[in-house]
């Protein structure tokens, strides 16, 4: 390489660093520095903002729903140890109709009822008749205000609260949130005894052949039964032979 080549290199380098230098210097004296940290810091703020939305958002741009649960609502049993319901092994139940505590459009909670009185049979007891109850509610409530429904010859009865029911996506996936509260209770001690409790929080599924097939009510009705059922599952099956050994 020549002394004029290796000069003209040498030039230019010192002419860069030199430029550099003096496009700091200017960025310095004239406060760009300060606009160009604040800038920058403004797109990090900005990235992270939609980190966090895009890590709170599932998919379809839907928040995510809590997870499912199962918790006992006290008191969970007896001195020894035994379920109250298993304990005193109740017969006739009464079922209450569902409260709807949930906000938006409401749930079925008539084909949720529906579905207790049906599976309590399976589980041996002997729900009263929701016709013949109602109506006899309705008649003492107008005459006097209303009556114990241990009037009724329950042994039991089941209370249930709807507490939350998201149904915005069953249309397009077929699923349904919903949280609830149960209680069996016995209505002829004063104050009323609690025999069994909980509160359980699902993820409701509905078989997708049957989107097309259905109307969003009844893709509901069917997600609730499926509640109904989760509900019973949980609960104590009554025993016909511990009972009778009771006397």
């Amino acid at each position: 390489m020549s002394s004029r080549s290796i000069a003209s290199d040498t030039t230019g380098t010192l002419h860069g660093h030199l430029g550099r230098r003096g496009l700091i210097h200017r960025v310095l004296r004239s406060g760009g520095l300060a606009s160009l940290v604040s800038g920058c810091a403004a797109l990090l703020l900005a990235g992270c903002a939609s980190v966090l939305l895009a890590g709170c958002a599932s998919v379809g741009g839907e928040m995510p729903r809590p997870q499912p649960y199962t918790d006992p609502l006290p008191p969970p049993a007896g001195m020894d140890g035994v379920p109250a319901a298993i304990a005193s092994q109740p017969a006739d139940v009464w079922i209450q109709p569902v409260v709807d505590a949930s906000s938006g459009r409401g749930a079925p909670v008539g084909a949720l009822r529906d579905e207790l009185y049906r599976g309590l049979v399976a589980r041996l007891y002997t729900p009263i008749a929701l016709v013949w109850g109602d109506a006899q509610l309705a008649e003492a409530s107008a005459s006097t205000g209303g009556f114990p429904t241990g009037a009724m010859g329950a042994e039991a009865v089941l209370e249930v609260r709807v507490l939350s029911w998201d149904a915005s996506s069953i249309e397009r996936s077929g699923s349904v949130f919903a949280e609830l509260e149960a209680r069996l209770i016995d209505p002829r001690t004063t104050p009323a005894t609690q025999l069994w409790g909980r509160r359980l929080a699902r993820e409701l599924s509905v078989d997708k052949s049957r989107l097309r097939q259905s109307t969003t009510g009844e893709l509901e009705e069917l997600a609730i039964r499926n509640l109904g059922r989760e509900v019973l599952g949980l609960m104590p099956q009554r025993d016909p032979v511990r009972a009778a050994s009771q006397g």
